[in-house]
Parts: structure tokens; C-alpha cells; sequence
């Protein structure tokens, strides 16, 4: 028997893609695993639909949509409570495994060395295009591996900075040191960049297994969202991210680009083809809406400011709740 792995899913109405999610996860030939699914408050049968169809499941059932985090947290307390398990693997629910030895190769690349806290795989759209093959962080934020000039892909596992956490592989040892998501990031976007950057801050490298393509539909939860709310919980994230996580040098970039970010929402050349000028500036058509959705992402985080300051002084302390 290999190391105990509690497979964590969060659900918020996804039901027409629970059938592919976890057809794949019982297929895993991995010895030795639990799959914990934490229903945040679906109304589309979700929950009806795994009790009836994987027993197997451990399924929690929150009350209400709690936010992507604390829904996470809520599996991860509950599989250490319950299982005891060496690692635990967060799962998005719009997520297919198509190989049966996908989870052992995540773990045997885990167990290679044991300064590794986090692994990830390659994760492609369904047509095969390839999403993710983790990030590199840097004042520009989250930059993608697979978009930059001239980067090839390893073969074997390599280091980055980040990994999306569509799939997730935590070392409970990780757990232990830094403890849970940050529930500051709810509902979504942007807790698992910041995993990442508090696992590697306490010593811990994140790995991306190449060979392991994990096909994910991506944003089904979000596209059911209104998309400036969308767009507002992705702003305030990534303020909040740097807030707690850039270097002061880097925070000054950060805030020059943002201050270039906001104008370029509001204002834009009369005549394309002239540079910009006093003369040649008009506001842009929607530029109230766009106005008022940064700001308010400032405002947040600016009321948070307390909380995050806290935070970032303890970036490689224990988060609990």
C-alpha cells in the first residue's frame, strides 16, 4: 500500500459533470484513497445524484454557496479528521482523469523528494489544447509557462512558482506547517496561487508532473455568474494576492501597472491611428461601469487592510478556521 490520499471535491450545482469527474476517479488504480465531496448548497440534484450513483462518496452538504475556499477547507478538516491521510488532492468538480495511474503518478513525484509540498499536472482544454502547465509569479502576475516565448516543456517533473488548483496534490506535512486556504480570497479565484506562494515561503517546492494531462472543462461554475461580478472577484484576488505576497519593490510596479490598468479602462484615443494625447483622449464607451468595478476592488482591499497586513507578516504561519 502506498501513502493515504483523501480526494477533496467542492460542488456548487455541477451535477452534469459529477458522472465524468468521478467515473475517473474510481477508475484510478492507486491503492489507497477516500473521495470527500462538499456540496456548497447546490439546487440542481447534485447531491441526490452522488448518493444514489457513488456510495462511495463522502458527501457534505453545506446550507449555502460558502465560497470555493471554505468549501475546500471544510473537506480538508474533515478527510484529516476522518482519514488521516498523507496527502490530500483538491479536485475541481468539472475535472476528467483520463488515465487510471493519473493519481499514482501524482504521488509518486510527490514522494520523490521531500522538500516537495505541492504537485500538478498539465491540464487541457477537451479538445486537447493545452490550459495550464503551471505559472512562473512575477510583478506581471500570474504568467503562464505554456504562453512564454520559447519555453519547452520538460519531460520529467519540474519546479514552479504556482499551479492552478483545478488538481491539487497537497503533503499533509504542508498542511501541518501553513495550514488551510485563505477564506480571504472567497469566494474564488486566486487561494491556490497564494497556496503556493506560502508553501514555497516555508520551504516547500511546488511540482508539475508533465506526462499526467488531467482535461478540464473550465469555469463552468463562474460562467453561471454575472461577469462583472466575475470580473470584480478576479480583480480584488489579485490586488489582495499582491498585497500579501509581492515584494515592496515589486508592489510599486504593481501599482504603476494598476494605475495604467484603470486609465485604459476609462479613456481611449479619438483617432486610432494618432499617439495619445490631451487632444486625442475620449472617455471609453462603459467606462462609468468599468470605473466603478476597480474601484470597488481597491475599496476592498483597502478595508481589509488590517487582515491583510496581518497576514503577510505571518505568510509562513498556520492559517486555521
Amino acid at each position: 500500500m502506498g501513502p493515504k490520499v483523501s480526494i477533496v471535491i467542492v460542488n456548487w450545482n455541477g451535477r452534469e459533470f459529477l458522472k465524468n469527474c468521478l467515473s475517473s476517479v474510481f477508475a484510478q488504480v492507486y491503492p489507497d484513497y477516500r473521495v470527500v465531496m462538499v456540496d456548497n448548497g447546490s439546487t440542481d440534484g447534485s447531491a441526490v445524484f452522488v448518493r444514489d450513483n457513488f456510495p462511495r462518496v463522502d458527501l457534505l452538504e453545506l446550507a449555502e454557496n460558502t465560497g470555493y475556499p471554505h468549501g475546500n477547507n471544510v473537506g480538508i478538516k474533515y478527510a484529516l479528521d476522518k482519514y488521516d491521510p498523507d496527502y490530500v488532492l483538491l479536485l475541481n468538480n468539472d475535472t476528467r482523469i483520463p488515465r487510471a495511474d493519473g493519481l499514482a503518478a501524482l504521488v509518486a513525484a510527490a514522494e520523490s523528494a521531500g522538500s516537495i509540498g505541492i504537485v500538478g499536472c498539465r491540464l487541457v482544454y477537451p479538445d486537447g489544447q493545452v490550459q495550464d502547465m503551471g505559472a512562473e509569479i512575477t510583478p506581471y502576475g500570474y504568467q503562464k509557462l505554456v504562453k512564454l516565448n520559447g519555453w519547452t516543456a520538460p519531460a520529467k517533473p519540474y519546479q514552479v512558482d504556482a499551479v492552478m488548483g483545478a488538481v491539487f496534490l497537497i503533503k499533509k506535512v504542508v498542511i501541518g506547517k501553513i495550514g488551510l486556504l485563505d477564506e480571504g480570497f472567497a469566494p474564488f479565484y486566486f487561494e491556490d496561487t497564494d497556496y503556493c506562494a506560502r508553501a514555497r515561503k516555508a520551504g516547500y517546492g511546488v511540482t508539475v508532473v508533465p506526462g499526467t494531462d488531467v482535461i478540464h472543462y473550465t469555469e463552468q461554475t463562474t460562467k453561471r455568474l454575472p461577469s462583472d461580478f466575475v470580473r470584480g472577484v478576479i480583480k480584488r484576488g489579485e490586488i489582495r494576492y499582491a498585497l500579501l505576497n509581492y515584494p515592496l519593490s515589486w508592489l510599486a510596479k504593481f501599482a504603476a501597472l494598476e494605475a495604467g490598468n484603470f486609465m485604459a479602462n476609462v479613456l481611449e484615443r479619438k483617432d486610432k491611428t494618432r499617439r495619445i494625447s490631451p487632444v486625442n483622449i475620449k472617455a471609453r464607451d462603459g467606462w462609468r461601469r468599468n470605473a466603478g468595478l476597480l474601484l470597488r476592488a481597491y475599496l476592498y482591499n483597502l478595508k481589509n487592510m488590517a487582515e491583510i497586513a496581518s497576514k503577510r507578516l505571518a505568510r509562513s504561519g498556520k492559517l486555521w478556521y
